[in-house]
């Protein structure tokens, strides 16, 4: 099997007492791009500067290109490209004092390839970075991160900064530019619309760890909203692991079944539910469902299995009373498993 060209083995770093990532393991393949999906603040920054070697980890290990981004400092800083920071160092500097100091620092600059790619996102070499638009900005680092032609490029958040109209065009300017460099990409961003259309592969990252990985086919495949209808002596569905949200509905519940199999819908209906309906969330609400318990303000979906966001009622997506249930207690209903 190849080498990934990004492996993370129980990789953790921590400011003070504060674990941002802990326990993560993560393997990006060669040649692809993958997305990094996560809320503001949950540890994408951090990954990525710990994967390129900015920040020390505490506990585990990187591997780029199997070489240590601490170690192989110089090898790894060769290979990548990080997309990540403000262009320049002086908000004075025009474009093409940013392109031309670019040039200088990296032997392997291809003047070329940055004229073409500044064409591309209309960057006027005269303008100075200060006085540039934050999606200008944004795309003169992006540049500067592509010329190159890295063999492993991690792009930080470019969408964070922009406005709808503009975050488009940036989508559209990397699905055009991302597969002519031929790099393996590893792109963050806290909003899964900005990624579907661009990566071939995507792990979520909730609580310092990656809860999803794969493509977004099977993202789309893993999330089932189901409608179901209480009968006597019917437990809490919120007790079941695997159920993320639920809302009351009438005599029911519709609930978020994760990782689902239809061995889900035997459970539910040994623990005393009518199954009513199945329904496949959009990718949207499915991205939702994997990152919700990040968030203590968080969105959930309204009652009724409907498709649009609607503000919690915390109370009723918490039982009053958790009993514990262990699957000798399901096995005495007739269920084979709660996994």
């Amino acid at each position: 099997m190849p080498q990934p060209a990004i492996e993370l083995r129980n990789l953790g770093r921590r400011f003070g007492e504060r674990w941002v990532i802990r326990h993560m393991n993560l393997d990006v393949p060669e040649g692809l791009v993958c997305g990094l999906l996560g809320r503001r603040g949950v540890g994408k920054t951090t990954t990525l500067r710990t994967i390129f070697g900015l920040l020390q980890p505490h506990e585990g290990e990187v591997r780029v290109k199997g070489l240590d981004p601490l170690r192989d400092r110089a090898a790894v800083v060769r290979a990548m490209g990080y997309a990540g920071e403000e262009p320049s160092p002086d908000p004075s500097w025009t474009v093409e004092r940013v392109l031309a100091f670019s040039s200088w620092v990296y032997g392997d600059w291809d003047s070329d390839r940055a004229e073409a790619l500044r064409r591309r996102f209309a960057l006027p070499l005269d303008r100075p970075v200060g006085e540039l638009t934050a999606a200008s900005r944004s795309s003169l680092v992006l540049i500067v991160a592509l010329v190159r032609r890295p063999k492993v490029l991690l792009l930080d958040e470019p969408f964070e900064t922009v406005d709808d109209v503009v975050r488009r065009e940036t989508v559209e300017g990397l699905i055009d530019v991302l597969p002519r460099a031929g790099s393996t990409v590893l792109l963050s961003s806290h909003r899964i619309n900005d990624l579907e259309r661009i990566v071939g592969r995507l792990a979520i990252l909730r609580g310092g760890k990656i809860v999803f990985n794969g493509s977004v086919e099977k993202l789309r495949d893993s999330v089932r909203r189901v409608r179901v209808v209480s009968n006597d002596g019917a437990l809490d569905p919120r007790e079941l692991p695997w159920v993320r949200n639920a809302d009351r509905l009438g005599r029911g519940w519709c609930v978020s079944v994760v990782d689902f199999t239809e061995d889900r819908l035997d459970v539910l209906k040994t623990a005393g539910f009518s199954i009513e309906a199945v329904e496949k969330p959009g990718l949207e609400q499915i991205a939702f469902e994997y990152l919700e318990d990040d968030h203590e303000e968080g969105l959930s979906l309204a009652a009724g299995c409907e498709t649009t966001f609607a503000p919690p009622s915390r109370t009723a997506n918490r039982p009053s009373r958790i009993h514990r249930l262990t699957p000798g207690f399901l096995r005495g209903r007739g269920a084979r498993s709660l996994q």
